[in-house]
């Protein structure tokens, strides 16, 4: 791995270790850069290399460099360069850069396209180029309009990419020019985030492409998330079916619709029934092989007469109307075979608020019915999260239908649910479950209660982050106990807790048979794991970060917080 970066107070010459392979370059950052590598420049035998924090560098490389410059070159990534603009400026340059694999580019505030080729006419070439980049991972580049610029009449294929993702460009309009993207026949995984890409694939003037072409044939992970100004994948009548997709998310993506209506019917010419917006997919050809999905309310609507029966993990959400009624109905008939719920960005109060009986809370699709036993329904459910629920006030009410459910779930997962006061309440019983997270909950006082953590038999990671009114992580509730043990718990990490104040401040004995590792984190308040006696035979440190290898041990765990608190 070759590095280059700057440092503002020394100049240095760049250091090559050749046993190592390694290097690093210093610049002085008062310095103009104009252009880093020129013709003299070779490098014939790196395979990697990384730029940061160059923030003088105009240009990586002249447009003419040598024959044999950065030949093998496989992983390039460039970071925080700000006055970067491309990062291959020409036709010429980029040739030598065929067997490049990967590249990774972001936090470059100027840069507007990634391969900018303007001055070469494609038509007069001979032969197509064709690159070995694999995975190209764009990200924070706030001023970048173009992936591809210039390339109009073909001569460029980068059929060899895998693997694309775009985060946080909110200039980017589109993804692909339609002779870019026909080429890539191996793209299997493609997600879009946070930009302002109205179009993934856009047509070039004067170039005829049939609808029914299908773009990205081995397609088989797309992710399209917080992309408000989207309308379509490729013109408006394009509608997707992608045979060997397996999971798709796509949320927040206000102008586009996801799925046809059972109604609607579709031909190879792209014609629909529907006068507005054509669908991104096919219902009928996509839904029955995927393995992973994202559903907002809208889906459901359109929905209704599904089974997905070979769907593994459902992500629901964008509820985002007041008193909105959890869907219990629709998630207990149709998803047979599902190991992974989340609920997302949504405004309920309660989840799967009926009682096991089929009582107590009505759906949009109906009171419940035959939910006698709802473990029958969602028996292969083993993990569950609960992500982005502003007005959540409970995890579990007794006898709920969730109070069944979580019988069985073995990974609990709970981050920004602001309402939320408690986790585990006194009759909660978590039989199953081995990892718990929390995190980014500011109501949240407690974790649990003595009585509830008790069924936490099977526990072995437990992380708490970033809940700024926790004051204990196990409170009192009443009821007495002769001891309470964690018998499987062998992670513990409290993060970012400023108002903690100890593990319990109950009087009651705690045993941590096999915990290992303990991380504490930004507790200022914490003095004290706890007020009972304490069994931790295996811990002999604990830790300041995630990070941290050697820790802290004053010969027991309650002395060790005491020394870290003064």
């Amino acid at each position: 791995m070759m590095t280059f970066f700057s440092f503002e107070r020394k100049q240095q010459l760049m250091r090559a270790d050749r046993g190592l392979q390694q290097a690093l370059g210093h610049i002085n950052s008062g310095l103009s850069l104009p252009v880093f590598f020129n013709e003299k420049v070779e490098f014939p035998n790196m395979e990697s290399m990384k730029i940061l924090h160059m923030d003088i560098l105009e240009k990586i490389w002249l447009d003419d460099l040598a024959s044999n410059a950065f030949g093998k070159l496989k992983t390039l990534v460039v970071q925080y360069c700000d006055k970067l603009s491309s990062i291959f400026s020409s036709y010429t340059m980029l040739t030598r850069f065929q067997n490049l694999e990967k590249i990774v580019v972001t936090d470059c505030e100027s840069l507007e396209a990634v391969f900018n080729i303007q001055e070469f006419n494609f038509s007069e070439a001979r032969s197509t180029s064709s690159f070995m980049l694999r995975e190209l991972v764009l990200m924070r580049l706030p001023k970048m309009k173009h992936v591809w610029s210039g390339i109009s009449q073909g001569g460029l294929s980068f059929r060899s990419l895998r693997c694309m993702k775009v985060i946080e460009c909110e200039s980017l309009k589109s993804l692909f020019p339609s002779l870019v993207a026909k080429n890539m026949t191996q793209l299997e995984e493609l997600l879009v985030q946070s930009c302002g890409v109205e179009q993934i694939i856009t047509k070039e003037d004067g170039v005829g492409m049939s609808t029914c072409n299908l773009f990205f044939r081995r397609l088989a992970n797309l992710t399209l998330l917080e992309l408000p100004d989207l309308r379509s994948f490729y013109e408006n009548s394009h509608t997707s079916t992608w045979p060997l997709l397996k999971e798709l998310r796509v949320r927040h993506c206000g102008k586009m619709r996801s799925f046809s209506a059972a109604c609607e019917i579709q031909n190879c010419q792209g014609t629909t029934t529907n006068e507005n917006q054509p669908p991104l997919f096919s219902s009928e050809k996509v839904i029955p092989h995927l393995k992973a999905l994202t559903l907002v309310r809208e889906d459901i609507e359109t929905l209704q007469h599904y089974c997905f029966g070979n769907l593994k993990d459902l992500a629901l959400g964008c509820y985002h109307d007041e008193n909105v009624v959890f869907p219990s109905n629709f998630l207990l008939h149709k998803f047979p075979n599902l190991e992974i719920l989340s609920v997302i960005c949504s405004s309920f109060e309660e989840v799967f608020p009926e009682d096991a009986s089929g009582h107590g809370g009505s759906t949009p699709y109906g009171g419940l019915s035959n939910v006698e036993k709802p473990l029958k329904v969602l028996g292969n459910l083993k993990q569950f999260e609960l992500l982005y629920l502003c007005n959540l006030k409970q995890v579990w009410k007794d006898g709920s239908v969730m109070a069944e459910i979580l019988k069985q779930i073995e990974f609990l997962f709970i981050w920004d649910c602001p309402s939320l006061s408690i986790v585990l309440p006194s009759s909660a019983s978590f039989q199953r479950l081995k990892q718990l997270e929390v995190k980014d909950c500011a109501s949240l006082v407690h974790m649990g209660t003595c009585s509830a953590v008790i069924s936490l038999m099977q526990l072995t990671w437990l992380i708490l982050r970033n809940c700024s009114t926790m004051e204990d992580v196990v409170t009192d509730d009443g009821n007495r106990a002769e001891e309470i043990s964690f018998p499987k718990l062998k992670w513990l990490i409290l993060d970012s807790l400023p108002s903690l104040e100890s593990f319990s401040p109950t009087n009651f004995p705690f045993r941590f048979p096999l915990l290992k590792r303990v991380v504490i984190t930004q507790c200022p308040k914490m003095n004290l794991f706890c007020m009972g006696a304490l069994r931790t035979p295996n811990v002999d440190k604990v830790f300041l970060s995630n990070e941290d290898d050697e820790g802290c041990w004053e010969g027991d765990l309650n002395t060790t917080i005491q020394t870290l608190s003064t």
